[in-house]
């Protein structure tokens, strides 16, 4: 899912649940849910491995992702 569809969805949520929690799955098939901790953060995502925004300009233009917990 592209980032500016799950805000769509978020934002529609936020509308009829203000005062909601986050939370996230541990896995996908519900074995356990936890809070959400940690603010959003920008990287790049390739073959299952993350690398987090190091703030530089030639990383930033390698961005294709945002890890939400």
């Amino acid at each position: 899912m592209k980032l500016k569809k799950y805000i769509i969805k978020l934002q529609k949520l936020a509308e009829k649940h203000p005062e909601a929690e986050v939370v996230y799955s541990k896995d996908d098939e519900g074995n356990g849910y936890q809070p959400v901790h940690f603010d959003p953060s920008a990287g790049r995502f390739e073959d299952g491995e993350w690398e987090p925004d190091d703030n530089t300009e030639e990383f930033t233009e390698k961005i294709n992702a945002v890890c939400l917990n």
